[in-house]
């Protein structure tokens, strides 16, 4: 592989980073025509249902394409969903030569795509730089492999632990340039996951704010194992305009339930056992549903829970350079106690249980105005 196919390769991720946050539960991926040692098109994957990459590049290329060589960052697909398969496409446009930057994990896809080009006469070199791919569409990646959605806590905390003062109150913490980060990050991901306890304590709008632009607000789901949730807060009264889900027990009175359809609010219902509601039930219709990205913005005990059912895949921390001081309102909550139920259905677990600890994996610190953003990925290891 010669370096100036690495480069072009290269610029095709870059591109594709135009589409990040518009193309979910589909991957967001770039693809650019080379020619006589000039880039002819360029194309980004575009929302759902409408053109992929190889699409966008091949129709600015038109007759062009004839015996170019395309750069695309994911293999082109070879199925029908809802659009064509780019393959054809692609065969089509008489291209020379592919070369992918990863294989495509979609069963419907994973090489067919590729021995579709071969055996079309097309020359094709893969999985180039398919770490680069992996890491750039992680939601995509644990989306179609783990059938779940790819989930990032966000928090922030003060030099000693706390996520709040001993009086609940946890308004910020972190500074105004860390408010805008997530933001940001808001405005990629597909959902906000909170619970009750949250929304009746701060009153939130986990919204799209700071004037970002192209902004979308992202899908708010609320944990509430028996409907508690203020009928006057923000969420509720403005779900007949932000796509807004409240997910209950089976034993929720029809009375409420009722009610949150009035004002729009979508119901989903899971099991439930002494209170606590199933995380794992509720990650299913999350992707039954196409949400392939969520951020957790909440509290200590449903953060825990996330964690000791090996549900949290990153997380984000922004480190204020404060003292709160106070014995409770941390992070992580490491002791059990009876406080789950008043927490939107969750239970706390005892810390003995990962004696051998939990690793994060690709770390990085970025200092934000006053704060430390510290970013890394979940390693369960060895945690049963």
């Amino acid at each position: 592989m010669k370096k100036i196919d690495i480069d072009y390769l290269k610029e095709a991720f870059n591109l594709s980073e135009k589409a990040r946050g518009k193309t979910s539960p589909n991957p967001f991926v770039g693809a650019i025509i080379v020619k006589k040692g000039k880039i002819i098109s360029k194309g980004y994957t575009q929302p759902p249902g409408k053109d992929h990459a190889e699409i966008q590049a091949l129709k600015q290329a038109g007759e062009n394409a004839e015996k170019a060589t395309m750069y695309v960052t994911l293999e082109p697909c070879v199925h029908f969903g809802k659009t064509p398969p780019c393959t054809e496409a692609i065969i089509k446009s008489k291209i020379k030569k592919v070369i992918i930057g990863a294989k495509d994990p979609n069963p419907f896809v994973n090489g067919k795509g590729i021995e579709k080009l071969k055996s079309a006469g097309i020359e094709v070199i893969s999985d180039v730089m398919p770490e680069k791919f992996k890491r750039q569409n992680e939601a995509y990646i644990t989306y179609i492999t783990k059938k779940r959605p790819f989930v990032i806590v966000k928090a922030a905390i003060s030099l000693d632990g706390k996520m709040a003062k001993e009086n609940g109150n946890s308004r910020w913490i972190s500074c105004e340039k860390s408010r805008k980060t997530v933001h940001k990050i808001r405005n990629e991901v597909d959902s906000i996951l909170s619970t009750v306890n949250t929304v009746n304590a701060d009153n939130p709008k986990f919204t799209v704010r700071y004037n970002i632009k192209n902004s979308k607000h992202p899908i708010r789901i609320i944990l509430d194992t028996y409907l508690k949730i203020n009928p006057d807060s923000f969420l509720i009264q403005s779900a007949n305009k932000i796509h807004t889900i409240v997910v209950t027990s089976h034993k929720s009175e029809a009375e409420k339930m009722n009610f949150l359809h009035s004002q729009n609010v979508k119901i989903w219902q899971v099991n439930e056992e002494n209170g606590f509601l199933n995380l794992h039930q509720i990650m299913n219709k999350c992707y039954k549903n196409e949400i392939s990205q969520i951020m957790i913005e909440a509290g200590p005990t449903l953060i825990t829970n996330l964690l000791k059912e090996k549900l949290i895949d990153k997380i984000l921390l922004f480190v204020a350079p404060k003292i709160l001081g106070g014995s409770d309102r941390f992070l992580f909550t490491l002791r059990p106690d009876n406080i789950g139920m008043e927490n939107g259905g969750f239970k706390s677990f005892d810390c003995e249980n990962f004696q051998i600890g939990i690793d994060l994996t690709d770390v990085s610190c970025k200092k934000v105005d006053k704060d430390i953003m510290i970013k890394g990925y979940l390693n369960y290891g060895k945690i049963s």
